[in-house]
């Protein structure tokens, strides 16, 4: 039986030339009460879609050489399909055809296939851990490759789908289109295997799988029984888990201009789950497009709620809030809330990022923010090394009134050697941030002085 995906790669080898695309597009025509060009050509793709997959189904089965030839064949078809598929001769309402398949189904064809080859290199190779819950490993990958999964993230998410495992519905709605698009050839993917005669879903192991369908009966697979299959056109059921809470908070997010405090109070009870949700909706500044799910409006609200949360692993995401929102948009201000809200839990991490800023649009604001926090070697050296810095005088005098807040009297000997440079600007406002420090400076001593002598630790009231 295992020779059917050798039938399977002759129906593909037809369908990705130029006769045999011709007469497909003929059939679906002819079946298609009203004809829409596009709805042809998605139709047809989908189909060749489903004969890839199955084949490279079958040829798993029968072995990982198999598989991996298989693979190569098709990865050659599709990058070729331009040049298979063209004909000079061809009459111009079919070359228009032909164009317009190149340029939209068949350019996300050649985007699809190698996630489709991804995921069956995982399976077979065992490149995943059942024990590993989808979501949490989507978490930690996004963490580190932030915007785009790469293949090697989507190949394990989809083994992991072949074996039944599910994943949250809301990833959808958070992840950037590009990696949306590969989460979206995951589902096609499991519910075009999962509708396979023999097959069964979930699959078992690769090895194990073999033996189990070895002598199962399965005719040929033809273009005629995938288009009358459910296959493609599915909701996804095989993959996503049952929406929830979290999935009602986060639709919540992107449709809603202003959130309550009922939905802050969720978000409390569902933190662990949502959370690492929210944060990918302030990394992908796609979201503050007012095209994009939202309107604009979902960073603004993932980004209060998470200030509600006073969640210290979001600082990342506010920054990049502040990278990409305009200064006077509700964005930008939602970011700066959120900064001021864990400024004192995540001080050090503000002051790393602000190190390393060089936008002084976002510099400033993360120094007044760090001018609010307790004391910190770091946090001073950053606001220092950003006064020393800063070229335009309005900079200076925020980063000046930052270190006025800051309190740090070390930082007197700095400023004051910025006063007697003759080309600086704002010396005013530098006097007033040093007479604040020495102000604080003497209250601080004067208190220091008033504390009570401790025999125990040597303490005499003495600096």
């Amino acid at each position: 039986m295992f020779e059917n995906y050798l039938s399977l790669q002759d129906e593909i080898e037809e369908l990705t030339e130029y006769d045999g695309f011709l007469r497909a597009c003929l059939r679906l025509r002819d079946d298609m009460l009203f004809y829409d060009r596009d709805v042809l050509l998605a139709i047809f793709s989908g189909n060749l879609e489903s004969l890839v997959v199955s084949a490279l189904f079958w040829a798993a089965l029968k072995g990982n050489q198999e598989a991996e030839d298989l693979s190569r064949w098709i990865l050659e078809r599709i990058e070729d399909l331009p040049k298979l598929l063209w004909e000079e001769d061809a009459p111009f309402d079919v070359q228009a055809l032909l164009e317009r398949f190149l340029d939209t189904s068949g350019q996300a064809l050649r985007r699809r296939f190698p996630v489709i080859a991804a995921v069956f290199k995982a399976y077979l190779n065992g490149d995943y851990n059942l024990e590993v819950d989808p979501d949490a490993y989507l978490v930690s990958a996004r963490a580190v490759k932030q915007q785009e999964l790469d293949l090697n993230v989507l190949g394990t998410l989809g083994a992991l789908a072949l074996r039944g495992k599910f994943f949250r519905r809301g990833w959808l709605m958070v992840i950037p289109p590009p990696s949306q698009e590969g989460l979206q050839t995951i589902i096609s993917l499991v519910e075009g295997v999962a509708s396979l005669p023999g097959a069964g879903f979930p699959l078992r192991e690769a090895a194990a799988e073999r033996n189990r369908v070895s002598a199962a009966p399965l005719g040929l697979i033809h273009l005629d029984e995938f288009r009358r299959r459910k296959g493609y056109l599915g909701n996804g059921s095989g993959v996503w888990r049952g929406p929830d809470e979290v999935d009602r908070l986060l639709a919540t997010v992107f449709s809603s201009d202003n959130l309550d405090d009922q939905e802050a109070e969720s978000l409390l009870r569902q933190r662990q789950e949502l959370v690492p949700l929210l944060l990918n909706v302030l990394a992908a500044p796609e979201f503050l497009d007012e095209d994009a799910p939202g309107a604009g409006t979902a960073p603004v609200n993932a980004a209060h709620l998470l200030t509600k949360a006073k969640s210290g692993e979001a600082v990342d995401g506010f920054i990049n809030l502040l990278q990409h929102a305009d200064p006077f948009s509700p964005a930008y201000q939602a970011a700066m809330e959120g900064l001021e809200a864990v400024a004192a839990q995540a001080g050090m991490r503000i002051a790393a990022h602000l190190e390393g800023e060089g936008d002084m649009n976002v510099a400033v604001p993360l120094a007044s923010v760090l001018g609010k926090t307790s004391r910190n070697d770091q946090v001073f050296r950053a606001l220092t090394g950003l006064f020393s810095r800063v070229a335009w005088e309005e900079d200076r005098e925020a980063v000046a009134a930052a270190l006025a807040d800051y309190g740090d009297p070390r930082a007197i000997p700095i400023l004051e050697e910025a006063l007697r440079r003759r080309n600086i600007y704002g010396k005013g406002t530098i006097r007033e941030a040093i007479s604040r420090l020495r102000e604080k400076g003497a209250k601080r001593h004067s208190n220091e002085l008033k504390r009570p002598t401790s025999r125990k630790n040597g303490y005499t009231g003495e600096k």
